[in-house]
């Protein structure tokens, strides 16, 4: 049975899916935060941050839109922080609640 997708599940399923990618680098799953930045502080590539996109699409059941995610965006991918992801993440999934919730900063 599929859990049922909320605001948290997001977020874990951001951050196993970031930790298992990052963790050859040697960076450890509680380093992980919603201000930590993908690519600049966890060194995630460009590929890595698609198929980081697509894992997660896969994990809640949803087509995203992550060509969204980088409209209007005043700063480049490489600042993408993780709970940026996942408040972005969440406003496609149609949850609501305040950004910044379910972070395990």
């Amino acid at each position: 049975m599929k859990p049922t997708v909320t605001r948290e599940y997001v977020w874990t399923v951001v951050h196993d899916i970031v930790a298992e990618m990052v963790k050859r680098s040697g960076v450890k799953p509680e380093e992980i935060g919603r201000a930590s930045r993908l690519q600049q502080d966890l060194g995630l590539s460009s590929m890595d941050v698609i198929h980081l996109m697509m894992n997660i699409e896969e994990q809640v059941g949803a087509d995203l839109a992550p060509e969204d995610l980088f409209a209007g965006r005043d700063a480049d991918m490489t600042d993408l922080s993780a709970g940026e992801l996942h408040d972005f993440l969440c406003s496609q999934l149609g949850l609501s609640g305040t950004p910044g919730e379910a972070s395990v900063d």
